[in-house]
């Protein structure tokens, strides 16, 4: 008996149809009824039967069903674990991310690494950056992703990435029709400030040069929470292009330019303790998450 032959059985169990069964195992149909034939030679008993243009369970075979879904089962579990024990790709791995980073890089990281590993249990919990220090060294996390600086021995940097950020505002908006805005005009509006790293903080310092922090800037976050705001004429804001880039695709989102001020990058480091060996599963995971955080 082999997985093969269960998996045949099964799918033609469902549809009950040999073709379509063939079409969706990606298999000639010939190859599905050899399988079956050989399923029931082994278990020396019929399990279908010609029901009109298709098949139908005996009642053997719907008796069989059960234990042979269940020995489906055993068999994928047999193989992974088999898999995971001669690549050493096992275990748990501990991820603590920011939210954005996490939305837009961290999740499908995680679905591709669990897609191609599903013996390792990948555990992501949502932290701010100040917290992810913190989250290392105690060993509540084996891996961080953030977007300021962890500034601690203990700590190493693994990977930087650097991605653009925006500064947006919904196509009503008065300065919308713009394009390109003074910072005095900036100063002039509700802007929604959060935070984006070292480099963003010296963006606005360099804003508030010509006095103090306007009081119609506020701080907001979530990103979602911040694009909402914007969405709805409240105010604008600068946040990573990657975050907004249905919005700008659908014209609903304008990206704005500050006449004399660039907009600074956003930085997003992958970091763990330092002077740990990584074992086969994390070294794995750390290749994808760096393959989704880009340059």
């Amino acid at each position: 008996m082999t997985e093969e032959q269960i998996d045949a059985f099964l799918v033609v169990a469902e549809l009950r149809n040999v073709t379509r069964a063939a079409e969706r195992l990606g298999i000639a149909q010939p190859t599905v009824s050899d399988r079956l034939h050989a399923l029931e030679k082994e278990m020396r008993i019929r399990l279908l039967k010609r029901k009109g243009r298709g098949v139908d369970l005996t009642p053997a075979g719907g008796a069989a069903l059960p234990a042979l879904k269940r020995a489906h089962a055993a068999f994928a579990a047999s193989r992974d674990a088999a898999r995971g024990a001669a690549t050493g790709v096992r275990g748990r791995i501990r991820l603590a991310t920011t939210v954005t980073a996490g939305a837009f890089f961290a999740a499908p990281a995680v679905a591709a690494f669990q897609a191609a590993h599903p013996d390792v249990e990948v555990r992501v919990r949502s932290v701010h950056t100040d917290d992810a220090l913190g989250a290392l060294i105690d060993d509540e996390a084996d891996l961080a992703i953030t977007s300021g600086p962890l500034l601690h021995a203990r700590v190493e940097r693994i990977h930087r990435a650097r991605h653009p950020l925006v500064l947006v505002a919904d196509r009503d908006h008065p300065l919308a029709r713009a394009k390109s805005v003074t910072a005095d005009a900036l100063r002039a509006t509700t802007l929604y400030l959060s935070a984006w790293g070292p480099a963003y903080r010296r963006f606005l310092a360099d804003l508030e040069s010509a006095g103090p922090t306007p009081a119609r800037w506020t701080e907001a976050s979530p990103v979602e929470l911040v694009k909402g705001l914007v969405s709805a004429g409240a105010g604008v804001a600068v946040i990573p292009e990657v975050s907004a880039r249905a919005e700008l695709a659908s014209g609903r989102f304008v990206s704005l330019t500050i006449e004399s001020t660039p907009l600074p990058l956003w930085s997003v480091d992958l970091s763990r303790r330092r002077g740990l060996a990584a074992g086969p599963a994390e070294a794995a995971f750390v290749k994808e998450l760096v393959r989704a955080l880009g340059n």
